[in-house]
């Protein structure tokens, strides 16, 4: 019988116990998921609760963005598609910014084409409007939106993808049911904050999936505890 349970609570010592709990109820030797803001936590969240339980065996600590990367990297291989960071995504930009100003359709950023931080801004607005799933058509800005559209064009000339399409391609393969050994496991999300909807999607589809879960929230956290909810 799946168990799923969500605790919000402002002390962080309270949610570390409450995890630390979980993990000992749910057993050593348990197949778990783990998914941390930051590998540190993971780390620090086994070391405290293996006391207890002596070794264990096939828990998995992972963040989020390391769990998207490992659900869609088959999926983007078979396309001969190759995920990149941020400064790959900036370098994008970079070309992105030099074939638009070549056109004369750069628009209000033309003053700006030749300052170095312009690529840099430019990847971080594309980022968050990508991870947020905003429809580029519905951007009042549209130079904006002529720059978005052929940073896009040029992620597929170069059949690269960025973190947007990294949380995609592994949503789609969470929602489809195809198997992967970090899938169907009792799954703990410690303090793992959802800021964007690619990330609430991932995050509902795997929870859905999980045999049982744990999620622990910041008090005040409202965007996690709506995904947790869902």
């Amino acid at each position: 019988m799946t168990h799923h349970r969500a605790l919000r609570s402002a002390s962080a010592e309270a949610r570390l116990a409450a995890a630390s709990e979980w993990l000992e109820k749910t057993g050593k030797s348990r197949e778990v998921l783990i998914v941390t803001p930051h590998t540190e936590a993971g780390t620090s969240l086994i070391a405290r609760s293996t006391p207890a339980l002596g070794a264990t065996f096939g828990w998995t600590a992972i963040t989020l963005g390391q769990l998207a990367s490992a659900l869609s990297r088959r999926a983007l291989a078979q396309r001969g598609i190759v995920a990149v960071g941020s400064l790959a995504t900036q370098a994008v930009c970079a070309t992105v910014v030099h074939r638009l100003l070549s056109a004369d359709q750069l628009g209000r950023f033309t003053p700006v084409a030749h300052f170095p931080g312009l690529p840099r801004a430019l990847a971080r607005t594309f980022s968050d409007l990508r991870m947020g799933a905003v429809d580029r058509a519905a951007l009042a800005d549209v130079d904006l939106a002529r720059a978005l559209v052929a940073y896009e064009e040029e992620l597929v000339r170069g059949s690269l993808c960025d973190r947007a399409d990294v949380f995609r391609a592994a949503t789609e393969l969470v929602a489809r049911g195809d198997a992967h050994d970090l899938l169907g496991r009792p799954t703990l999300l410690l303090d793992v904050r959802i800021e964007s909807a690619h990330e609430r999607e991932l995050c509902s589809a795997i929870l859905s999936r999980a045999e049982a879960s744990l999620v622990t929230i910041v008090d005040g956290d409202l965007a996690s505890e709506r995904s947790a909810a869902s």
